[in-house]
């Protein structure tokens, strides 16, 4: 082997790269590692975090100018000269690449550390390094510095003397320190640290030829710029009315008002009072008084994600003329509908790991907790949230699981000193105290309508406000009846006008409702919306039915009544006001936000008929006949199966209790003590409900709560695991039915789709469907028999994504079948209905 120089190690060889065809030594590792570098500290200079020296200090910049150190060693030599042509120009490095046979390659980023630790850095430091691929490399074995495979003692001298020379020419001869002074801060330092120097890496590695000498800090700064990251333009001079159009109302100035500098806000109010904009105004003082140079606004599924993007993106413009990211799993289709691929910085934060890093964006709570599970590239997700202001809106609708995540988002906000927003209309006192990580005796308890809540470090300021608005709702609960009563109940409101809304807690439950009321009376318009459906189904069935629904469709709701039957998707974040509202039983949070699409709207105009806001609240249990129902199913049907049992119990007692005084509730006065009421866990219960059959469901419940939190916390603390942050199901959710993608095509579309891989991709998902994966036959998945030439078909094949997956041909008839043609026994599909289970009960 021969000795590697100094000059040879300023020269050596980080990359190739292709032109006209052939592939050829790229950039220098010392070229690269400075660019590397350069971006790192222009990068800094964009975050707005208070405490960013804290965090981040300067010298950071040196694990970026030499996470690639390690790549001077022979046998990655080797491998860079094995993928390109040979001639007289790589003869030098020919020689220095032969190495004795059998060695074992040590992975490159593994050598930077060792180099790092050769030159007396930090622990830490080299951590850091061996983890800039996304995944931790373990245990440092420095012991490696001499082995024949990386070269001996001549190349160990040559990559220190390399390092050395390229810490003067930064002007960086220090190593980063974490923070003595704060241990929260501390904690925090390592993941960031980590994720910033993966971006750097990503943004440099875009220049893959040798650029000229002394040019490196110009080029890092172009290469920043193009990847869409620049000085946001902020206007700091704008009022709440220049924001959003209108005079902010009491609930609004107040909260915008209560900004004190970075911390934890939260905002419980009523459906329909103007949360949204109040979470916007309070995250603009962020924004203004430089605590914060970006905003996530994070919610519970993807359609409210979809519907929130537009008033977002007018209120960004305003603010900094920029333009806010769609951060989901299917944000990829809606991007391409709405032809914005071709915008500065657009293309570069449309894969999923990059997303979070975007100044501005929207999206699914889940793309935020993807930071704290063990993923490649978690970390990079981390630096995404600092110097933003994140907004957790609907924070009531998660589970035990889901919460102990988000409680760990909270927490990481404010120690990295951002800006965490909540929001909420129906959070008790104990959940709010769980959020915050409160004592008991610093909890106070919710009483009125709308609730304020500051949190800086330990100090807590609270504000309770009355409501303006008061409006009464006449709940029925019908616990005895039949179906027969509540169809013939919605045809007739319909019948004489009423926009009817039916939120039902099963797909298939809403499935049948739906056929029934369209079979019933055949003139009067049925629409039927939940998750099961394709998502160009899906978003065809939306365009045309959430109009006939929303503030701007009066012209529309004059023309007839019509039905909407939906499941929970209805229930949140979308703009509905029906006339007349029909909900199967559900946890009283939720009737309560379902009870908030009724009458939602004072300018509503409103049939003749529809005097006031009515409810209608189905308690009783569907499905099978009850005698073969058992224990709780017997009580709720198939509700006690998407719901704890023991909180319908609750929420139908405490609902009977208050009907009994009158049929009329006053929202949003009523909400605070229906809600603390239904969740007192720790409450007696009567005498007369002390049977078997309730106090199972109670024990039941509080080990399931026991279980899922205990589940979460497992899974931030797992060691060693090596999942892909872009798998399906990443653990976000807690899921008890397995889940499985299905991609169903129609007969037409096996040879119609788009010619580019990146369209084909994109248009294939908008054709799959989650659903539970007993549903599916394995069958599927082999691309044979009657389809096999399929153009479409084998393209996507080839593609990682879909090699896997189950695909599904409907035809005219709504029959789904495999590749080879066999028939699906087990599911149909449906346009109007979506996916549809081949099963013999009926409601």
């Amino acid at each position: 082997m021969s000795r590697l120089t100094d000059e040879d190690a300023r020269e050596f060889p980080a990359k190739t790269v292709e032109e006209g065809g052939v592939s050829h030594l790229g950039i220098s590792v010392r070229q690269h590692g400075l660019i590397t570098a350069y971006v790192m500290r222009d990068l800094l200079e964009l975050i707005a975090c208070p405490i960013k020296e804290e965090l981040v200090p300067k010298a950071v910049a040196v694990l970026s100018l030499l996470h690639d150190i390690g790549k001077l060693n022979p046998l990655f030599l080797q491998k860079l000269l094995g993928a390109v042509r040979f001639d007289e120009s790589i003869s030098r490095w020919a020689a220095l690449a032969k190495v004795a046979a059998g060695l074992a390659e040590v992975y490159h980023a593994q050598v930077s550390a060792i180099v790092l630790k050769a030159l007396s850095a930090p622990t830490d430091c080299a951590k850091v390094v061996a983890a800039h691929h996304g995944v931790a490399e373990g245990a440092i074995n420095s012991k490696l510095i001499v082995s024949p495979a990386l070269g001996g003692k001549d190349w160990e001298e040559a990559r220190a003397n390399l390092a050395r020379s390229m810490m003067a020419e930064v002007g960086i001869e220090e190593w980063p320190q974490r923070s003595r002074a704060s241990r929260d801060v501390r904690d925090e330092q390592l993941p960031l640290w980590t994720g910033l120097v993966i971006l750097s890496d990503w943004i440099s590695s875009r220049q893959e030829k040798s650029v000229p000498v002394g040019e490196e800090a110009e080029v890092a700064s172009r290469l920043l710029a193009e990847a869409g990251f620049s000085h946001p333009h902020l206007r700091t001079d704008l009022s709440f009315e220049d924001l959003f159009g209108f005079h902010p109302r009491p609930v609004q100035e107040a909260f915008v008002g209560l900004y004190q500098g970075p911390g934890v806000y939260v905002l419980e109010a009523p459906t329909g009072c103007g949360k949204t904009e109040a979470a916007l105004g309070l995250a603009y003082e962020a924004l203004r008084h430089g605590d914060a140079g970006g905003i996530y606004f994070a919610l519970p599924t993807m359609l409210t994600s979809d519907r929130l993007h537009d008033r977002v993106q007018r209120t960004v413009e305003k603010i900094a003329g920029d333009r806010v990211q769609l951060i989901h799993s299917g944000a990829k289709s809606i991007r391409l509908r709405l032809g914005k691929e071709g915008d500065v910085g657009g293309s570069w934060f449309t894969t999923s790991r990059r997303a979070m890093l975007a100044p501005f964006g929207v999206g699914t709570v889940d793309q935020a907790l993807l930071a704290f599970l063990k993923l490649r590239f978690a970390d990079l997700r981390r630096a995404g949230l600092l110097g933003k202001a994140v907004i957790l809106d609907e924070i009531h609708s998660y589970d035990a699981y889901t919460s102990v995540l988000i409680r760990r988002l909270i927490k990481t906000i404010e120690r990295i000193g951002g800006t965490c927003i909540i929001l909420s209309a129906t959070l008790t006192s104990r959940a709010r105290q769980d959020l915050l990580g409160l004592d008991e005796d610093k909890v106070s308890p919710n009483t009125s309508p709308i609730q304020l809540t500051v949190k800086k470090g330990d100090a807590i300021t609270t504000r309770s406000l009355e409501s303006s608005e008061s409006r009464q709702i006449d709940v029925r609960l019908l616990d005895a009846g039949t179906l027969d009563q509540a169809l013939e109940e919605a045809l007739r409101k319909a019948r004489d006008g009423m926009q009817v809304l039916w939120i039902e807690n099963t797909v298939h439950t809403a499935q049948e409702i739906a056929r029934r009321l369209q079979e019933a009376d055949g003139t009067l318009p049925v629409g039927l919306l939940h998750s099961q459906f394709r998502m160009t189904d899906r978003e065809a069935i939306e365009d045309h039915w959430i109009p006939r629904f929303s503030p701007e469709g009066n012209e529309l709701r004059s023309t007839s009544g019509c039905i909407l039957v939906g499941t929970q998707v209805l229930e949140q974040s979308l703009d509905l006001d029906a006339d007349f509202l029909i909900t199967r039983l559900a946890p009283m949070d939720l009737l309560i936000q379902r009870a908030g699409r009724l009458w939602r709207h004072v300018g509503t105009v409103r049939p003749e008929s529809c005097r006031s806001a009515e409810m209608l609240v189905l308690a009783f249990a569907d499905g099978r006949a009850k005698s073969q129902l058992t224990g709780a199913e017997a009580l709720f049907g198939a509700s006690a199966r998407v719901y704890q049992p023991y909180l319908l119990y609750r929420t139908k007692e405490i609902l009977a209790a208050r009907l009994l005084k009158g049929c009329c509730l006053e929202f949003p006065a009523c909400v605070r003590s229906l809600i603390e009421e239904t969740y007192d866990l720790s409450a007696p219960m009567p005498e007369e409900a002390l049977d078997d059959v309730i106090l199972k469901m109670r024990e039941e419940l509080l080990q399931h709560i026991k279980e899922l939190s205990s589940h979460a916390t497992g899974v931030m603390s797992m060691t060693g695991v090596r999942l892909d942050d872009e798998d399906d199901d990443p653990c976000t959710r807690y899921i008890d039915v397995a889940q499985r993608k299905v991609l169903i095509l129609e007969e037409g579309e096996v040879t119609s789709g788009p010619d580019d891989a990146a369209g084909l991709a994109i248009w294939a998902d908008a054709r799959c469907v989650r659903t539970p994966a007993y549903l599916l036959k394995d069958e599927s998945i082999s691309l044979c028999g009657l389809y096999s030439e399929a153009p479409v078909l084998k393209a996507l094949r080839k593609m990682r994504r879909f090699a896997g997956m189950p695909i599904l041909i409907l035809r005219n008839d709504g029959s789904l079948v495999n590749l080879t043609g066999e028939i699906c026994i087990k599911i149909k599909y449906s346009k109007d209905y979506g996916v549809v289970p081949i099963v013999s009960n009926s409601l």
